[in-house]
């Protein structure tokens, strides 16, 4: 079974992410930054694909978003990064440059997660 982290702030997105994909995968969910360097501490080893929201509601977001793309590349090799935004730029540019695998709109997480695994 597929491990994927989901890193989203809005909890009414997860439980939405979490009911319609809780019998495909193995699911991680993290609503801030911190949140997630603990998640990927214990299981970091293990996650197939981390789906990262672009702003999340962090002091300094997309400061948090970018130095969390740069350490999950850097430290676990095998981790695909699908990056996300309801802004079409910080999917398409801004997450692309910092070596995302793919990109996907928020509401089509569980169509992209079928076919991935």
């Amino acid at each position: 079974m597929k491990k994927i982290l989901i890193i989203e702030d809005d909890r009414n997105r997860q439980e939405k992410y979490k009911s319609s994909l809780w019998s495909l995968i193995e699911l991680y969910q993290a609503h801030t930054a911190q949140e997630t360097m603990k998640i990927l501490d214990l299981h970091g080893e293990d996650i197939d694909f981390v789906w990262m929201d672009f702003y999340l509601d962090d002091k300094d977001y997309s400061k948090n978003t970018i130095d969390l793309t740069l350490y999950i590349k850097q430290r676990y090799k095998k981790i695909k990064i699908i990056a996300t935004s309801t802004h079409k730029e910080s999917r398409e540019v801004q997450m692309w440059m910092l070596g995302c695998d793919m990109e996907s709109e928020k509401d089509d997480l569980a169509e992209m997660i079928k076919t991935l695994i």
